[in-house]
């Protein structure tokens, strides 16, 4: 289920990217938009990213065992 939505967040991320790239235009403007729609979606979508980032952060993880 987590693979999903992070896969639907990733389409919903390039297919703003692509909106803007295919408009065109001056390139400083294009990539204004560009990050301003990057950083956008990084905000929208904040909460699925911590999820996933935390879930791989815990699978990455070294396993520590308690020895006394």
């Amino acid at each position: 289920m987590l693979g999903a939505l992070w896969e639907r967040s990733v389409d919903s991320l390039l297919a703003r990217a692509g909106a803007v790239l295919d408009d065109g235009g001056p390139w400083w403007d294009t990539l204004d938009r560009l990050l301003t729609g990057i950083i956008e979606h990084a905000l929208e979508h904040a909460d699925l990213r911590r999820i996933v980032y935390r879930s791989v952060n815990a699978r990455a993880s070294p396993t520590r065992s308690c020895t006394t």
